[in-house]
């Protein structure tokens, strides 16, 4: 099933906050990435302690230095405040966990991090993406505003 691209694009101009700068994350914020993810999943799941969330495990270190991964990070006045992780198998490429902290979650961070990922997808020039949600969320998971419409993706 195609998505429409143009209204990606509207959604994703409508959603842009002059102080939020999407790049590549940086090795010396992957502690607090990681911090970011158990925090944002852990709010969402309701959790007594946020930070209990899956235990120790460490999702973003694996990962960005794994070379089908690229990792972005937005940060506000140089502070993190979300990331999100694309991964490419050959033609087909995922993203996440997008996270983003509770804090600035309805305010456009998660289309900005989207918007970048999906130049990164266009790079790749991958024919087919994807992302995972959880099946139970209205809100689509710990970021709530995310619109995520791929032009070239089809159900699976």
């Amino acid at each position: 099933m195609r998505g429409n691209h143009l209204d990606c694009k509207q959604a994703t101009k409508q959603a842009k906050k002059p102080s939020i700068q999407v790049g590549a994350l940086r090795a010396d914020e992957l502690e607090e990435a990681d911090r970011i993810v158990r925090l944002a999943f852990g709010t969402f799941l309701s959790l007594p302690n946020p930070m209990d969330f899956h235990g120790r495990q460490g999702f973003v270190t694996p990962r960005w230095h794994a070379h089908k991964h690229k990792l972005l990070a937005a940060r506000e006045n140089g502070k993190l405040v979300g990331s999100n992780m694309a991964t490419r198998w050959g033609s087909f490429a995922f993203f996440g966990p997008l996270t983003v902290l509770p804090e600035y979650w309805n305010r456009g961070v998660a289309q900005q991090l989207l918007a970048a990922t999906i130049k990164v997808f266009d790079r790749w020039g991958v024919r087919h993406s994807a992302l995972s949600l959880f099946p139970h969320s209205p809100a689509r998971g710990p970021v709530p505003e995310i619109r995520y419409c791929p032009a070239r993706s089809r159900r699976l």
